[in-house]
């Protein structure tokens, strides 16, 4: 008979834990982002714009239907692409943590700083939904790196929650 112990690596079991966490995360993460944008001064700095989430969106919906995200779609478009991409992110932290759990270091902050290396400084702008990172402000780059440190901190929170709930209890069966 199966004896399964708690703590024993579990890729399912990771990857629910971890996409729940990274839903959980991304919304952590927009409540600190509209903390800080309601404690910081008005922008007037030239960045402001549509967020690279809207721009994602729009991409798609041009992509598939030749035309943008309609107006009324716009916030509940980019709050989508901001969700969906949290969870990818947390499926596979849920997964790397199982196999490899030093990628949980650092309270989930390194994960956090390395999302958003890759995210916002690399890809996104690769993909021309934001300037370069040469050419963006030392304050904006700072903004996304606390905005991901925080996404990460929230995210190996919640999956250790979550992976206590989903852990399977130690019993042996006769």
């Amino acid at each position: 008979m199966e004896t399964r112990v708690a703590g024993s690596r579990d890729l399912p079991k990771g990857i629910v834990a971890g996409v729940a966490a990274g839903l959980a995360a991304a919304f952590v993460m927009n409540r600190f982002q509209s903390l800080w944008t309601a404690l910081a001064k008005p922008k007037s700095d030239g960045e402001g714009g549509d967020p690279s989430t809207l721009k994602a969106a729009d991409h798609v919906s041009r992509t598939l239907s030749g035309q943008p995200v309609p107006e009324l779609a716009r916030k509940l478009a980019s709050s989508a692409t901001h969700y969906i991409v949290g969870a990818v992110l947390g499926g596979v932290y849920g997964a790397a943590a199982e196999f490899f759990p030093g990628v949980t270091g650092g309270l989930g902050v390194r994960y956090g700083g390395a999302a958003w290396l890759a995210a916002d400084e690399m890809i996104v702008p690769l993909l021309g939904l934001a300037p370069p990172p040469t050419e963006t402000k030392l304050a904006t780059h700072a903004y996304g790196f606390v905005s991901h440190a925080v996404f990460g901190i929230a995210l190996e929170a919640s999956r250790r929650a979550m992976a206590t709930v989903l852990s399977p209890r130690i019993r042996s069966r006769d």
